[in-house]
This record gives structure tokens, sequence and C-alpha cells, in this order.
């Protein structure tokens, strides 16, 4: 169940983060027209798109298993 959760957490972060990475290098005709700084400004908004991704998926994961305890809890209860 870990591996399928790391699978999906993995799939959340890039299809999030490669959108990102298109539309920011989308603006250049060749890779030497990309500067040292706009480099780092790309690669930090395709970390940044991606673990604001992870983070709704963990978000979402926690709160789907306090439902399952409360449903656990009521049917023994």
């Amino acid at each position: 169940m870990r591996d399928n959760a790391l699978i999906r957490a993995c799939l959340y972060f890039f299809i999030a983060a490669i959108p990102a990475f298109i539309t920011d290098i989308s603006q250049f005709k060749t890779f030497s027209e990309i500067s040292q700084t706009t480099l780092v400004v790309i690669i930090a908004n395709f970390i940044l798109q991606g673990l604001i991704a992870v983070r709704a998926f963990l978000d979402q994961s926690i709160s789907r298993s306090g439902e399952k305890k409360k449903k656990v809890e009521l049917i023994n209860g």
C-alpha cells in the first residue's frame, strides 16, 4: 500500500510540475537565451508546483484515513 501511495505522490508531483515547466521554458527559442537566474527561477517553480500538488495529495490522504477510522468506530460502537 505504501508503494502505491509513493507512486501516486510522484504522479501528482509530475502532473503539476511539468505544465509549469513547459510554460516557463516556452518563452525561449534556444537554451542559450536562458540566463542562470532564469534557470533557477524555472527550477524553483517546477519544484514548488510539484510540492503544492503533493501537499494536497497528503492532506487528502490524511482526511480519508480519518474518515475510515470514524466509520470503523461507528460500526464497532
